[in-house]
């Protein structure tokens, strides 16, 4: 219900659903496959009302912007505001802006433009990464130049810190902790997904904003928690630079 509830408000409620449906589904299997034909009705049951429930939430929320874009209040069904942006926004779309990160401009470009190559703007890791830290705006002063330039540093080895562990469970090291942690790992890689397919969708600079996809910030920190002692502290100096830097402002 929540979900689709969330759905009627929010287009990118549907990285809820669509992690719901696969832990739900895969419970399902699990369960068919463990126990064959003893004890499937429950996970199967489950599966029919998630489908239910949240599908009529997503038909709902599809026929209210069907419903705007046919009578002329929006002007694009999907992207209500993508006709509206200039085509200086524009930023290519193949692999070279996708992969991989461009490391040497995020650690030591601090601040972000929309319309300049040189901070980044178009490769779609330093403009998700960036604006994650100080969105779209420069702020005065050295001080907050070496600020930014360090939380860039401690974001990337957080990001660096989670692949790695993401790698030892893939091979077998930590399996038992990876699948307790599927949940915020499915959220913080489907909300990511949901970016990169909006930026295919409509290719410009601010499609990457970090503001879409906000919410991740819940499960990333929920699986980074998980990662040991090293990335606690690395959390630890996060907040701590944050604190620094916008109570300085």
């Amino acid at each position: 219900i929540a979900i689709a509830l969330a759905l009627l408000s929010k287009s990118n409620a549907t990285v809820l659903l669509a992690t719901a449906g696969i832990l739900v589904a895969s419970a399902a299997c699990s369960t068919l496959i463990r126990h064959k034909s003893q004890r499937w009705r429950r996970p199967f049951g489950d599966l029919v009302i998630l489908s239910g429930v949240t599908g009529l939430g997503f038909a709902l929320s599809f026929a209210v912007r069907l419903y705007y874009y046919l009578h002329g209040s929006i002007n694009n069904w999907f992207i209500s505001n993508v006709n509206s942006l200039g085509g200086s926004l524009r930023v290519p779309v193949d692999v070279k802006s996708f992969l991989p990160l461009d490391i040497p401009t995020f650690l030591t470009q601090p601040w972000l433009e929309t319309g300049n190559d040189a901070t980044g703007r178009s490769n779609f890791w330093n403009y998700l990464m960036r604006s994650s830290l100080s969105g779209e705006f420069q702020f005065p002063g050295k001080m907050h130049r070496v600020l930014a330039i360090l939380m860039g540093v401690v974001l990337f080895a957080l990001c660096v810190s989670a692949l790695h562990r993401l790698a030892q469970g893939l091979t077998q090291r930590q399996a038992k902790t990876l699948h307790v942690q599927r949940p915020w790992l499915l959220l913080t890689f489907l909300w990511i997904a949901s970016v990169a397919a909006l930026r295919v969708k409509a290719p410009f600079a601010c499609s990457n904003d970090f503001r879409y996809v906000l919410p991740v910030i819940v499960p990333a920190t929920l699986y980074w928690v998980g990662c040991g002692p090293f990335t606690k502290i690395l959390m630890a100096l996060m907040t701590l630079l944050s604190v620094v830097f916008f109570v300085a402002l």
